[in-house]
């Protein structure tokens, strides 16, 4: 497990969420991933306090534009 795998668990352990594991970063397709409803309820009503995160969640729409260096995408 990486440092920030690490740092979620400990992180969920602060925040109340006793039934909670996280095997990787996104919590998808791992069979060690485990939650609670209860537990994702306490981790939606900690992000949503957060600004920046309402936000994002909320964007029904966005555009950017990108430009190809050395193969690699990036946006501008």
């Amino acid at each position: 497990m990486g440092y920030f795998v690490t740092e979620m668990n400990k992180n969920a352990k602060f925040l109340g969420m006793k039934h909670t594991i996280f095997a990787n970063p996104h919590g998808m397709d791992h069979n060690k991933n485990k939650s609670t409803a209860y537990d994702m309820g306490i981790l939606c009503c900690r992000v949503l306090r957060i600004e920046k995160f309402c936000k994002i969640v909320s964007t029904i729409d966005y555009s950017c534009e990108m430009e190809e260096k050395n193969n690699t995408i990036y946006t501008k």
